[in-house]
Formats: C-alpha cells, sequence, structure tokens
C-alpha cells in the first residue's frame, strides 16, 4: 500500500513542478510572453489508454467549487470542467492538463472588449477565484505515473474544451494542490461551446 501512494506523490509532486515552471498570469492587458498552441502536439508520444475516453457525458457531473467542498482524496469524482486557467494549459508530452470551473471563471473572449490573445487564461478573474476554481487533471498508469502522452489533441480537446471527467481524488485540501486522476474524458461537441 505504501508503494502505491509513494508513486502517487512522485507523479504528483512531478505534475506540480512542470506546473509551477510554468508562467502564471495576474492581470490583463500587459505584454505576455506565450508559445502558441502547437498543433504537433495533438499527436501523442504513446497513445492514451482506449477507455479514457467516454462516449456520454457521465450523469451527475457536480463544479470543481463542489467537488472541492464535498470531497477528499481517494473518493471517486465526476465533474464538470473547461480548459483554462493558465497561459499554458498542457504540458507537452505529458498526460496533464489544467482545468477551470465555468460557474466561476469567464475565458477573456467572453467579456466585452477583450482582445487577450490568450482568453483561457482568464487573467481578468480575481486571482482567488482562480485558485478556488481549477484543478489539475493528469492521466496516470498502474504505477501512479503520469503517462508520456499528451492530452492536448485527445478525442479533440483543446483550450476552452468543455469536458466531464470522472476519476479519483489524487490530492487536495490544505495546502496540497487540487489533482484528479482522469480514469474517464467526455469531451463536448465544439459547437455546444459556443
Amino acid at each position: 500500500m505504501k508503494t502505491g501512494l509513494t508513486h502517487t506523490y512522485t507523479a504528483i509532486s512531478a505534475a506540480v513542478a512542470i506546473l509551477a515552471s510554468l508562467p502564471l498570469l495576474t492581470s490583463c492587458g500587459g505584454e505576455k510572453e506565450t508559445t502558441p498552441p502547437s498543433d504537433a502536439s495533438a499527436a501523442n508520444n504513446s497513445p492514451l489508454p482506449t477507455t479514457l475516453a467516454l462516449g456520454a457525458a457521465p450523469e451527475d457531473a457536480i463544479s470543481i467549487v463542489a467537488l472541492k467542498q464535498q470531497h477528499t482524496p481517494g473518493d471517486n469524482v465526476t465533474f464538470s470542467a473547461r480548459v483554462m486557467g493558465r497561459t499554458e494549459v498542457f504540458v507537452p508530452g505529458r498526460a496533464i492538463m489544467i482545468v477551470g470551473d465555468p460557474d466561476i471563471l469567464t475565458p477573456c473572449n467572453e467579456k466585452p472588449d477583450d482582445l487577450c490573445e490568450t482568453p483561457w487564461d482568464v487573467c481578468c478573474d480575481p486571482p482567488e477565484d482562480r485558485r478556488l476554481g481549477t484543478l489539475t487533471v493528469q492521466v496516470v498508469d498502474e504505477t501512479g505515473s503520469v503517462l508520456p502522452s499528451d492530452l492536448r489533441g485527445f478525442q479533440g480537446i483543446t483550450e476552452l474544451s468543455h469536458l466531464t471527467i470522472t476519476g479519483t481524488l489524487a490530492t487536495g485540501g490544505g495546502d496540497a494542490p487540487w489533482t484528479v486522476n482522469a480514469t474517464g474524458i467526455h469531451v463536448e461537441p465544439a459547437d455546444s461551446s459556443l
């Protein structure tokens, strides 16, 4: 049991280190150093499990805020989210992404007169809302290691995609980052996210 827990914490620590090295924006406007999303990242380095793709959205999905209020690590969870929350929401070559709660976070392109080039960074929302309304989703193998594969492009996932995700809450609460090990992802058709 300790070995599995050690692998989980190692995988989570690696994911947090990778994400911490990515730029976190604190305000709208101003100059941003960004790397435009690459179509090459859609080609996975190794295949993700076929069982990860859900043909229909699971019922009884809750929000990210509700997940954080109602669940503790080890719980199975089903929640709705949108790919947003940072400038870089995907980690190239790793099955990791940042998702946000569309009930409290608003992409910049959905705000009047906002011409932000990276609307998924939700830079105009208050920092406390971004902390409360985001979490990390990752896909791990049986040892708890994050898979060396891109989530961007999987089943058409891109920035601002609407998703329903099932999985296990790996970490969260107190000072711990909120991380879900995904076992299923349903991607809403692009036209439903308009």
